[in-house]
């Protein structure tokens, strides 16, 4: 069940596409018809601005940081990280080890 969970979150915090929005609410454009067309802070720090771009990147940063903490986090509180041998995958990619 807790795997479940994790590769939903981890899926749902990369899904979130914070060069989209940054480009949306800075510049009142697509990013994705700007530059090289592609979602991301580089294409936002060149497009729309450094500001934007090293925003989007922070935010890129923080979803990868977010997901290891929960996975982490799961694996502590579940009583898996202290268990020798019980270890799940998700909570050893959190860094459970």
């Amino acid at each position: 069940m807790l795997a479940a969970l994790a590769i939903v979150l981890g899926y749902l915090l990369g899904a979130f596409p914070s060069a989209y929005i940054a480009g949306r609410l800075l510049k009142k454009e697509d990013i994705r018809k700007l530059g090289g067309g592609n979602v991301g802070a580089l294409n936002v720090y060149r497009e729309v601005g450094p500001g934007a771009g090293l925003a989007a990147l922070a935010a890129d940063v923080g979803k990868g940081v977010l997901a290891v903490f929960v996975a982490t986090g799961w694996g502590y509180l579940s009583g898996q990280c202290s268990a020798p041998g019980r270890r799940p995958w998700w909570a050893i990619a959190g860094r459970c080890i």
